[in-house]
């Protein structure tokens, strides 16, 4: 059974992979440009594509002090425009600390919707992945253990949770590159036999296009915002890197 969203409208602001942390402000900059197109009257809606914070965990207070300022602008733009935000592997168990973004969990990706007609998913993009990869992501994300972890952590004073961050800047983002060709055998296989004309993820840090057939459905993979640091305001899917566009 498809989660299956509708018709969501013509216009996208898509953005993948901010990893906004101490270190690095990307996400600031995304917010930025959404407010002032808002202040524009410019109709849009913001698609958030995970991994948009470094370490976001619901449950993990030390997690979402540091981005309390981005999460009250990320709420206040919600109140004004649709917001779907699509969980990623560093942005987790979400739903209890928004109120007017709509939290998609790993669990129910792809998610299907249709934008002025033409059918589309979404996914942060780690899906249909291995048995064991599967399972770590299962266990980290059990909400019972972050609260306990995140318990744990407070009466620690944030040493666990600065322990995980100081690991996880150290190694930096990931590079997909060299797997391409693999990743998008695969992400044709996976979307051959579902409902979408273009299925748009993050993850990979690729920013290219895919034909899934004969030049009639897309495998988009999405730039991470990280790295390229600003939004491109594009209206076809010739340049994917942020999307703000209808689908014709």
């Amino acid at each position: 059974m498809f989660h299956n969203i509708g018709e969501i409208g013509t216009r996208l602001i898509c953005i993948a992979d901010c990893h906004q942390n101490h270190t690095n402000n990307g996400f600031e900059l995304a917010l930025a440009f959404v407010e002032r197109e808002i202040e524009r009257g410019v109709p849009f809606v913001l698609v958030l594509l995970g991994d948009i914070f470094d370490m976001l965990f619901g449950g993990v207070p030390y997690s979402i002090a540091p981005h309390k300022a981005h999460i009250a602008r990320l709420e206040n733009i919600a109140a004004q425009r649709k917001v779907l935000y699509f969980e990623g592997n560093h942005d987790f168990n979400l739903a209890p600390i928004f109120q007017n973004v709509q939290v998609f969990a790993r669990a129910v990706q792809p998610v299907f919707a249709t934008i002025g007609g033409v059918p589309v998913s979404f996914a942060h993009g780690d899906v249909a992945m291995p048995l064991r990869y599967n399972l770590y992501t299962a266990i980290i994300r059990n909400p019972y253990l972050l609260r306990f972890l995140g318990a744990i952590d407070v009466c620690l004073g944030g040493r666990i949770f600065a322990i995980v961050r100081s690991v996880l800047c150290k190694h930096g983002l990931q590079s997909y590159v060299g797997y391409k060709e693999q990743i998008f055998s695969h992400k044709k296989q996976f979307y051959a036999p579902l409902p979408c004309q273009y299925a748009i993820e993050g993850h990979f840090h690729l920013g290219e296009i895919a034909a899934m057939d004969e030049n009639t459905r897309f495998y988009i993979a999405l730039y991470a915002f990280s790295c390229i640091s600003h939004a491109f305001i594009v209206e076809s899917f010739q340049h994917i890197v942020s999307i703000y566009c209808p689908i014709i």
